[in-house]
């Protein structure tokens, strides 16, 4: 029995060390590649659209891009930024910690991306870190988000479902939980309600790590309503995704605001 059990023993050991090489030869290799980029505390990476303001340019006027990147297996050569989707290329300062600047035009939208080299001449993929429409517009923060939230009212009160919900995130995430019940609950108010008139007075601003959050006053009417109704709205936008909307907290204009 005891030879039966050495040859279990030796089996598994065989079979483990199989597994390893196996994993070895088919772990893809490290390759080279942008890790992180943004415009102040804007991420890049992962983004879609970005809005940049007047707070977010430097002292020169210029919209500075700071990012690290990687070279994978062989040494890093060359970080290029292009602002045309790729059809032009420019270098940017540094390697595994790189810099961009350059001046923008107000209200043009820029289609960022980004690629490395490294010292065997292999690129990175370009669809790694993808096209950022990067778009500048010369307003402050408060000024932006008051012409976020009064076109959220004009959608609301036209009761354009398509248009309402374009400026809702697919990651909403407050109640009535995600994109698809908040999708309903306007639609029900849009069936029920006529001659709405919404509006929404934004109090104060606040910049977060991954977020803007508004905080903002409502007073709501509609036909057949006693008397108007008034509240407090928390609204975060996504500065990642051409500033939709995650959350509405506190007060709501919709849904439960019926009489």
């Amino acid at each position: 029995m005891a030879w039966k059990k050495s040859l279990h023993r030796c089996c598994i050991s065989v079979i483990a060390v199989l597994s390893l090489v196996a994993l070895a030869w088919g772990a893809a290799p490290d390759k080279p590649g942008i890790t992180t980029a943004k415009i102040g505390k804007k991420e890049l990476v992962g983004a879609t659209g970005v809005t940049i303001i007047k707070e977010d340019l430097t002292r020169d006027r210029e919209i500075l891009i700071r990012g690290s990147a990687k070279g994978g297996e062989q040494r890093l050569t060359k970080v290029e930024v292009s602002l045309d989707a790729g059809k032009t290329w420019n270098e940017a300062q540094g390697l595994e910690g790189w810099q961009y600047r350059f001046v923008p035009v107000p209200r043009k939208t820029y289609e960022l991306t980004l690629r490395v080299t490294n010292a065997a001449g292999v690129v990175s993929d370009l669809k790694a870190f993808g096209v950022v429409k990067l778009s500048y517009l010369p307003i402050t923060l408060s000024e932006l988000i008051r012409q976020q939230t009064d076109e959220l009212a004009k959608a609301y009160m036209s009761r354009d479902l398509e248009r309402y919900m374009g400026l809702i995130s697919k990651d909403y995430q407050q109640y009535p939980r995600g994109w698809l019940r908040l999708r309903r609950t306007i639609s029900n108010d849009f069936k029920s309600r006529n001659n709405i008139v919404l509006r929404l007075t934004v109090n104060q601003v606040f910049e977060l790590e991954g977020a803007i959050m508004a905080d903002i006053r409502w007073r709501l009417t509609y036909a057949g309503l006693a008397s108007p109704k008034e509240g407090y709205v928390e609204i975060q936008f996504d500065p990642a995704d051409q500033l939709k909307i995650l959350v509405q907290e506190k007060d709501r204009y919709f849904g439960a605001a019926s009489p």
